[in-house]
């Protein structure tokens, strides 16, 4: 695939800025949650990610995943006049 074959123009008023006030002012970002998985005992927990620190002791390595979520959908119409709903 040839990288030529596309031309994209993109302005400043397409893309939207690194910090988003919707984002930056959303006060249920703060309470994100985490999963906890105790090995040892084999359970799992859902906790508010500001208690991140009551699980970490030195010497620990966290990683973070800042991937984007595609909110993208299809709708497609089949010969038998079905619909189908493709979600990426």
């Amino acid at each position: 695939m040839l990288t030529e074959k596309y031309d994209f123009r993109i302005t400043d008023q397409m893309t939207i800025p690194l910090r988003p006030h919707w984002i930056a002012n959303d006060l249920y970002r703060e309470k994100c949650k985490m999963l906890v998985l105790n090995r040892s005992k084999g359970e799992i927990h859902k906790v508010d990610f500001s208690k991140v620190t009551d699980y970490i002791k030195e010497g620990d390595v966290i990683c973070f995943n800042d991937s984007t979520i595609i909110n993208h959908m299809f709708i497609c119409k089949t010969r038998q006049n079905r619909l189908i709903k493709i979600v990426l």
